[in-house]
């Protein structure tokens, strides 16, 4: 089985750094960026992912949703395995998420949500001894 890549991008270090404490327990291979400028850099490099798990709201630059768009459109990542991240004011995620094929997860995250998307997203059965 070969290891899985993650790519992170949100713009909230707290958040990145909660998201790599609980992944990297597993046997993800995890790249953690703060913006969706960095993630396109690393895209744009041809790095290939297996899961984007991207925040929605990045202020300053290129927001999750835009950054999915971009990722959708190209032919060589738009079947990656997206979720997308978000508090429970963002009008309309969910549709949002539904048409740019990509899982939501609520913030604040729980670590066994997280775990249990991501499991999910990749194929791999969850289970609580996981979290």
């Amino acid at each position: 089985m070969s290891e899985k890549k993650i790519l992170i991008v949100d713009d909230d270090e707290s958040v990145r750094g909660m998201i790599v404490r609980v992944l990297q327990k597993t046997v993800y291979r995890l790249f953690p960026v703060q913006s969706g400028e960095a993630a396109l850099a690393f895209l744009e490099r041809g790095n290939e992912f297996d899961l984007i798990i991207t925040d929605v709201n990045m202020p300053g630059g290129i927001s999750g949703i835009e950054f999915l768009q971009i990722v959708r459109a190209n032919e060589d990542y738009r079947h990656v395995a997206s979720i997308m991240m978000a508090d429970e004011s963002m009008p309309n995620i969910l549709d949002i998420c539904v048409r740019l094929n990509a899982d939501f997860l609520l913030k604040p995250l729980s670590s066994s949500a997280l775990l249990h998307n991501v499991h999910e997203c990749l194929g791999w059965k969850y289970s609580e001894a996981d979290s």
